[in-house]
């Protein structure tokens, strides 16, 4: 019981990245989809959120959420988007993060006792969250993002929310960003952005771009 994370090389059997700053012991963690982050939960009460794909973490330190919970917390989540984490604790809540803002969006009530383990759907439309109150609850979070207590939570420290013309789902934006995005979420200008870094040339060579998305 260091209060370190550590990554695992599986196929050489040895640790390449060990994870530093929390102050209690770290209970679960989390790596995203697209293995860009890597969520740490502990019973200090704190959520840590470390960039491992470029290891910016080195030089700026970790994103960190403190007191994120009123009591230890115990599990960790997250959406299959990366857009959203989710925790369970000690204080018997389960609590929908937006990872991109360090905002809470969702604060989901009604276990009884300590919540030991939460996971989303693969589709992000349900949260699982089970507790020592021996209850099993299946929450459904698909439309959240229309909830007014998110809108308005939102709307207190200046995001707002718009649908992506791509995809139609909503997702959240300064209000004083750039319009360099297009009404884009995020997610889907890292797939168009795959779809294009490869581009044929007449002459039957081709070559790698590497536009901004």
């Amino acid at each position: 019981m260091d209060y370190t994370a550590k990554v695992w090389d599986r196929k050489f059997k040895r640790n390449t990245i060990t994870l530093e700053g929390h102050t209690n012991i770290v209970s679960d963690s989390a790596c995203s989809s697209n293995e860009r982050r890597l969520a740490t939960v502990s019973w200090d009460k704190s959520i840590r959120l470390w960039d491992i794909s470029t290891g910016e973490y080195r030089s700026k330190g970790c994103e960190l959420l403190t007191k994120a919970h009123e009591g230890s917390i115990s599990s960790c989540d997250f959406s299959q988007d990366g857009c959203s984490l989710v925790t369970g604790g000690y204080d018997h809540q389960v609590l929908v993060w937006d990872v991109d803002n360090m905002v809470q969006k969702l604060r989901l009530q009604g276990h009884l006792d300590w919540v030991e383990d939460v996971c989303y759907s693969p589709d992000q439309k349900w949260i699982l969250s089970c507790g020592k109150d021996t209850t099993v609850r299946l929450w459904n979070v698909e439309n959240a993002e229309n909830i007014t207590m998110v809108k308005e939570s939102y709307k207190t420290i200046g995001l707002r929310l718009q649908n992506c013309v791509h995809c139609g789902k909503p997702f959240s934006s300064g209000r004083t960003d750039s319009q360099d995005g297009n009404g884009v979420c995020v997610f889907c200008r890292l797939q168009n952005k795959s779809k294009n870094q490869i581009e044929h040339l007449d002459d039957n060579t081709t070559v790698a771009t590497l536009d901004d998305i």
